[in-house]
């Protein structure tokens, strides 16, 4: 800061939850404020881990389909049968929790065409009601997380009055679902 000449102009730095960007923070005596998105995004891995069985299985149907071109062709088939439209099956990437949102809700648009090749080509790897059930339920709890993220993340400032509207949104939200 010192190098740019802007020590005297800076009150408090926003970063992401980084351990050593904490502590390199806390060490020039500033105000460290977590990045709005960055903390949903870690609340929300937190809050998928009772999930876990459930999202495990799912990735083992996806990863099926992603390596197998004739489960693909398969699917595909099905999509058409059932007037569902193609939609391609989407893999998640651990460290971006909306992507788990993305894949969750694109089984979910495919699920009759899933259920219904899986029956044919891995009845093994199929979902149980309980774990389509947990999917059904944690899909509506994780769209507004997903829309938060997505509307902050895009947004060059966002203020602390805003956090404070959101996370209370937030708190509703989960409260009137659990």
């Amino acid at each position: 800061m010192a190098e740019w000449n802007i020590a005297d102009y800076t009150t408090a730095i926003i970063t992401d939850n980084a351990a050593y960007i904490t502590a390199a923070i806390r060490d020039t005596g500033r105000w460290h404020i977590p990045c709005f998105a960055h903390s949903i995004n870690l609340f929300v891995q937190a809050a998928l881990t009772p999930l876990s069985e459930t999202l495990v299985k799912v990735k083992s149907i996806i990863e099926f389909f992603k390596r197998s071109s004739h489960a693909q062709h398969k699917l595909r088939e099905m999509q058409q049968q059932l007037t569902l439209g193609e939609l391609k099956l989407k893999q998640d990437v651990p460290t971006r929790w909306n992507s788990t949102y993305d894949m969750l809700q694109r089984l979910l648009s495919a699920k009759d065409a899933v259920i219904a090749t899986m029956a044919i080509m891995r009845q093994e790897l199929a979902l149980n009601n309980d774990n389509w059930g947990v999917i059904e339920s944690a899909a509506p709890i994780l769209k507004l997380f997903y829309d938060i993220t997505v509307e902050t993340s895009a947004e060059k400032n966002v203020s602390l009055a805003e956090v404070i509207r959101l996370c209370g949104i937030m708190k509703n939200h989960v409260k009137a679902r659990i």
